[in-house]
């Protein structure tokens, strides 16, 4: 979400939160294209995120959120926060994790929270559309204190991968395409002499 006094609301709400309930447990859902900002990880306890798109696991996304907080209210965990962004911008309907190349990374971390290596995983596939600062896919996973070691070998086994995937050069001809029309308006209303420049 963005607003036109805060780039990052949803982090500033829980900033000011944090600020006057510096121990109260917060658990937090977010939609799949969250640009997750770092506001947000250092002041929630639990985050969980969509995992399909279209978006259709809304209740079980709070309900896996829910879950690790009463867990940690009864004291039974002391969860942290490990959190990657990349700075990719992903093509919207490239990025479903229903289907490849999303798919494999997004399956992992959903094997991972299932088995117990973490408490959960998510991967956020951001909304490149949006002209803030923190765009881009984020990693977010919760583990307990004991797992840290554990999560962050799986985190850094995660996101790396999605350097590897043929997302962001899927990004190119929508921008290319972009970048034509702004030219064409251009010279229909300044009547400029441009260069064709190679796009390849």
């Amino acid at each position: 979400m963005v607003t036109e006094g805060y780039d990052d609301p949803e982090g500033e709400l829980l900033r000011r939160i944090r600020e006057v309930a510096p121990d109260l447990p917060i658990a937090v859902a977010f939609e799949f294209h969250t640009n997750m900002s770092k506001a947000t990880a250092d002041n929630a306890t639990v985050i969980t995120g969509y995992r399909t798109y279209p978006h259709i696991d809304t209740y079980e996304t709070g309900e896996r959120a829910g879950r690790t907080l009463i867990r940690t209210l009864s004291g039974e965990i002391d969860p942290i926060i490990l959190w990657h962004p990349l700075p990719l911008m992903t093509h919207l309907n490239c990025q479903t994790p229903s289907r490849q190349p999303m798919k494999d990374i997004m399956d992992k971390a959903i094997a991972a929270e299932a088995d117990g290596r973490v408490l959960n995983a998510s991967i956020l596939g951001g909304w490149p559309l949006a002209d803030i600062p923190h765009v881009g896919v984020h990693g977010v996973i919760v583990a307990n204190r004991p797992q840290a070691n554990e999560a962050q070998a799986l985190l850094m086994e995660v996101m790396p991968a999605l350097l590897l995937l043929d997302i962001l050069p899927q990004t190119y001809p929508y921008f290319a395409v972009m970048w034509l029309v702004l030219v064409v308006q251009v010279m229909r209303e300044r009547q400029l002499l441009l260069t064709v420049m190679d796009l390849q």
